[in-house]
């Protein structure tokens, strides 16, 4: 019968030492909630200036780098594509004096004509991140006149496109 009690009171006395070590022994702790309002990814394109001004060119003459600033006005990375038509008299009914691919252009400036990329009619990507702030693009035209005896203003239209991934 004594064993009984025995093991009894062994039971009661490791429940009542857990008891105690816990009351003891606790730890204080607290939480918080973290919020956070996630927003639509944006992109948008804005141009610094509505022309890009090559001057006056004699026929097979490069112009200096002209550039243009674009801006990426939304809050995340977009790509930016380019793509512009052939040159054409303003004077008159439209005729193409000369090839898109007369214009060439770079991120970087002052890059040697031939070492430029060329402008196409088909959308290109430009090989650099566009994230939202400003970029430069720099430009440069070879006035070579598909009629030789060509004389007046020309004009050529370059698209820039953005989307956002």
């Amino acid at each position: 019968m004594m064993k009984g009690k025995t093991l009894s009171l062994i039971f009661v006395g490791i429940v009542a030492l857990g008891l105690i070590y816990s009351s003891t022994d606790a730890v204080g702790q607290s939480s918080t909630e973290g919020t956070v309002e996630i927003l639509a990814a944006t992109c948008g394109i804005n141009l610094l200036s509505s022309t890009i001004d090559f001057t006056s060119l004699i026929p097979g003459i490069i112009s200096s780098d002209v550039s243009l600033t674009v801006q990426n006005t939304g809050n995340a990375p977009a790509q930016l594509d380019i793509s512009g038509s052939d040159w054409q008299n303003t004077v008159g009914p439209p005729i193409t004096q000369m090839l898109v691919s007369e214009t060439h252009y770079n991120v970087i400036s002052g890059i040697d004509y031939g070492l430029m990329s060329v402008l196409s009619t088909t959308d290109t990507p430009i090989p650099v991140p566009f994230v939202p702030g400003d970029i430069d693009l720099f430009f440069k035209v070879q006035a070579n006149l598909i009629d030789p005896f060509f004389v007046g203003p020309i004009q050529q239209t370059i698209d820039l496109t953005t989307s956002c991934p």
